[in-house]
């Protein structure tokens, strides 16, 4: 500026000739043109505004294990943000043990974002005066609060879902001693039980009872991860009964163990009736269960019309029929042609049938208890081998297309995706 205001009176100074009067407009041009300059800021315009040039700031958002949520960028000073929608954050319940319903869509609940001093940012009032990075603030869901009541957490769990049917998982976090009758499931209630970090057992020390009854159609038990149920040698019947029905399946790394069903007519681990359905999968166990009456499996009975019996994977092991008694099997029984016993994966061995003297009575490893055999079935078309793909069973042929029949007479029943070992 002050360079010009020199230049200027240098300029009105000086007599011009007739040479020099063609100059002075290019003279005053260049003058006014270093004037303007020189009032000019060289950097840009900290007020913002929208001046080329203006300096603009960018929010980020920082979703703290959330789903991402895009920043703003080329925000004024002094403008505000527009409030994004609020993200999403899941939650693994199976990290917190207790009873939880529908588990696959708990989530996290969003309360708001936060500014680095922890103070809420106000989307209504707040504005922008520098780059700045707002964090997402959770609150972590909790399990339903069960109202034990003298009881056990399997009772009151179950207890609780009856009274609103649902799916539900159940996730054991300490060992549980079942000293009393767990209800029946009612219609619509899909119950998931898992162990916490470790395995969990839940026990029946005396009661002559199973643990779980589950009788009627659309009702499911499912024993997942970390999970053993176990038994003792005073109950009537076994671990889980499934009639009328009703579904049950073992996931990888659930096992029933240790119990002895005193009756006539049932199952050491599982009895499965009524038209019902029982799925082990691979990594599941039964095993050293044992039963006493006639008409009896150690580790799974199966029975009743329609009655379908899916082995998946998993092992059934070290089960053991008594002595002496007749129609009954170490391992698997089938009481009548009408059930369904298929095998895609899984092993059944060691099983002991007892020192029964007779041997037509009797099966270690599978026994369909109307076959002349009473061993593993010559004639039953609906004990078979194969595999399944998208929920289609598909039995392994023999030459002339019909399906094999299983025949071993042997103890130990080895299938392996669909083919006999």
């Amino acid at each position: 500026m002050k360079n010009t205001i020199l230049f200027l009176k240098s300029f009105t100074s000086v007599k011009l000739t007739s040479t020099s009067r063609r100059f002075v407009p290019v003279i005053a041009a260049l003058a006014i043109i270093s004037f303007s300059m020189a009032g000019c800021d060289n950097g840009t315009d900290p007020g913002g505004g929208d001046k080329p040039g203006a300096k603009t700031y960018t929010v980020t958002y920082n979703s703290a294990g959330g789903a991402a949520v895009a920043a703003v960028p080329g925000l004024a000073s002094g403008a505000k943000v527009s409030k994004p929608a609020d993200p999403k954050r899941a939650f693994d319940y199976l990290t917190t043990a207790g009873l939880w319903k529908s588990p696959d869509t708990v989530e996290y609940a969003f309360d708001g974002w936060k500014k680095a001093d922890d103070s809420d940012w106000d989307f209504n009032a707040d504005t922008v005066t520098d780059n700045i990075t707002l964090t997402a603030k959770w609150t972590e869901p909790t399990p339903i609060t069960l109202n034990l009541g003298g009881t056990n957490l399997v009772h009151a769990a179950v207890t609780h879902v009856n009274t609103d049917p649902g799916t539900y998982t159940l996730v054991v976090g300490d060992n549980v001693t079942v000293a009393n009758t767990v209800p029946n499931f009612e219609a619509g209630v899909h119950l998931t039980v898992v162990g916490h970090g470790e395995r969990r057992t839940i026990t029946k020390p005396s009661l002559t009872n199973s643990i779980f009854t589950i009788n009627g159609a659309n009702r499911s038990l499912t024993l997942g991860d970390n999970i053993t149920l176990v038994g003792n040698s005073g109950i009537l019947t076994a671990l889980v009964h499934v009639n009328g029905g009703a579904s049950l399946t073992m996931n990888s790394g659930a096992q029933i163990t240790g119990n002895t069903a005193n009756n006539n007519n049932q199952g050491g681990g599982v009895n499965v009736t009524g038209g019902s359905s029982f799925t082990m999968h691979e990594g599941s166990l039964i095993h050293g269960n044992s039963t006493v009456g006639t008409g009896s499996g150690a580790g799974v009975r199966v029975s009743g019309n329609n009655s379908t019996f899916t082995m998946l994977g998993g092992t059934i092991s070290g089960n053991s029929a008594g002595s002496g008694m007749s129609t009954s099997s170490g391992g698997v029984l089938l009481t009548t042609e009408a059930v369904v016993f298929r095998i895609v994966n899984g092993v059944i061995y060691g099983n002991n049938e007892g020192d029964n003297s007779n041997t037509a009575s009797g099966g270690t490893g599978v026994n369909a208890s109307y076959s002349a055999f009473k061993t593993f079935p010559t004639t039953l078309a609906t004990a078979q081998y194969g595999t399944f793909v998208d929920g289609v069973w598909t039995p392994a042929l023999d030459g002339e297309g019909n399906p094999i029949k299983l025949e071993a007479t042997h103890n130990t029943i080895r299938v392996v995706n669909g083919v006999l070992q």
